[in-house]
This record gives structure tokens, C-alpha cells and sequence, in this order.
């Protein structure tokens, strides 16, 4: 895959690009906020990430676009001062505390439960896989699976979803997951977030920073109007990318969000509960 330049290198084109505009920063978790671990339980943020979240949280508008629930972000944030998108943005938790559950993905419950209890039960014997019921979808881990295990993992996942019309599977970075049928996604999410963060007297400029292929779907929504970072090593992502920059880890992450704090002032906070 061709290389994507490094955000922090091209810095100053950034910041052309977000002068005199109100910044809105939407981060992904995993991978972005933390650094990937085996066990998704394990999972914290990365060393002084919550004093750059604290500061750029200071001065504008952050939000948080995760496929794990939207509670187990809170847990693992441990701050009330950011919007919370999760299960993918079918559950969106505001800075009030206010709820924001897709009016169509309450059918899919029923059908995530079943999913949850057969796959529990079919894959019992199989080392390392975990099945994660969320509140608005359901995730089979399988980055601790041995890889003559994986296929028959994801076999099963994927013989859920035939049984149930009512839900759907993608996958990410050594996980499959189930999610209601639903034309929803972190981009259909971020764009109901800027619909209500957006000052329309106001420009904005939305910087999306993310690691998985469900991130994806943000860098599109973005459009040419923000700025996509895509989280990867050496800048040389393993799978196709629209993102136009790119950050090596969260350390990288870290850095940027400094940058970010220091380019959004105090005075560009917006007043939509941020």
C-alpha cells in the first residue's frame, strides 16, 4: 500500500486548513486513544492521554466514535466533558449524560441475544475467541484465536447473521461484528454529530483520527471539509485507506492532540453542550 504522509510532518498545511474555523475533534478508541492489546478487558488509554484529552476537551468540541458500548468508553475514559459515539454510533451518549439510541436498531436486540447465547454455547471450546454483547450490537473477538481456529470462528458469526435477517456482519482489525440491519455507521454517525455541533454562522473544520476499517467510513463523511488521520505504523497502512494523513500510534495520537489544543482556543468552544 503506498504510503500516507505523516500528519505531524505536515502540520502547517493543517493549520491553514482550520484557521479562523471552529475545530471538532472525533477520536476512535482502540488502536487511537489506547494502544491494540489481546485482551479487549485490557484495553486503557495510552501513557498522558488523559491530560491531552483534558486540555483539548478545554477547548473545543470532542468526541469519542468507538464499536464498544458506549458505557464501557465512559468506564474507560473516566470523563463527562465529551460526546460518547458508540457501538459503532447506534448509541450516542451526549456530555449531559443524555442518550441518543438509532430509532430503528431496537428490532435487532432480540436477534443479538439469540446470536450471543448460540455463539457463546458453539464456540465454548475454542481457546482464546470472546463474545461481547454490547448494548446496541454484539462482537466475536478473535485476536487470541489460533489461526486454524479463525476461519471457523468467523464461519459461525457469519451463520448468525443468516438466521437473522434482522442484523448484519463487518469486520474489523481480528474481530467480527454483529450490528442491527441498519444503514448506520461511525460516517452516518459523525455526520448527525456535526448536524448538531456546526454552528451554521460559524465554519467548522472536523479532524476524524482512527485506526480500523470501521473508521473508514468517517474519513468519507468528512468529505473534503475536514481532516482524516488514519493511525498506522510507518505510515503504510495494510489495507486501502482515504485518509489523507497519518500518525504512527497513539503516542503519535498524543502529540497531535497537543497540536490540536493549541490550534482551537478557548473562545472557538461552541455552545451546543461541549
Amino acid at each position: 500500500m503506498a504510503t500516507i504522509p505523516s500528519a505531524l510532518a505536515g502540520w502547517p498545511e493543517i493549520v491553514e486548513r482550520a484557521s479562523g474555523r471552529e475545530l471538532i475533534a472525533f477520536l476512535d478508541f482502540d488502536g487511537t486513544l489506547s494502544p491494540l492489546v489481546d485482551e479487549p478487558d485490557d484495553a486503557a488509554l495510552a501513557d498522558g492521554m488523559d491530560e491531552s484529552l483534558a486540555l483539548l476537551a478545554s477547548r473545543c468540541t470532542v468526541a469519542v466514535v468507538s464499536g464498544r458500548g458506549a458505557d464501557d468508553v465512559a468506564a474507560r475514559l473516566g470523563r463527562s466533558d465529551v460526546w460518547i459515539a458508540g457501538s459503532h454510533g447506534f448509541e450516542i451518549v451526549d456530555p449531559s449524560g443524555a442518550r441518543h439510541d438509532h430509532p430503528d436498531a431496537g428490532p435487532a436486540a432480540a436477534a443479538l441475544d439469540s446470536a450471543a447465547r448460540s455463539l457463546s454455547a458453539e464456540l465454548a471450546d475454542v481457546e482464546g475467541v470472546r463474545v461481547e454483547r454490547k448494548h446496541l450490537g454484539l462482537t466475536v473477538h478473535d485476536r487470541m484465536v489460533a489461526d486454524a481456529q479463525v476461519a471457523r470462528v468467523r464461519a459461525a458469526a457469519l451463520a448468525e447473521v443468516a438466521r437473522h435477517p434482522e442484523q448484519r456482519a463487518t469486520h474489523g482489525k481480528r474481530v467480527t461484528e454483529l450490528r442491527p440491519d441498519v444503514d448506520w455507521d461511525k460516517g452516518a454517525a459523525v455526520q448527525w454529530l456535526l448536524a448538531r455541533l456546526v454552528d451554521g454562522d460559524r465554519p467548522a473544520t472536523p479532524v476524524y483520527v482512527g485506526d480500523d476499517t470501521t473508521d473508514e467510513d468517517a474519513f468519507v463523511a468528512l468529505g473534503a471539509e475536514g481532516v482524516s488521520i488514519v493511525v498506522v505504523a510507518g505510515g503504510a497502512p495494510d489495507r486501502p485507506s482515504v485518509a489523507e494523513w497519518s500518525v504512527a500510534d497513539p503516542a503519535e495520537v498524543r502529540v497531535l492532540l497537543m497540536r490540536l489544543a493549541d490550534l482551537a482556543t478557548p473562545q472557538e468552544r461552541g455552545a451546543h453542550g461541549r
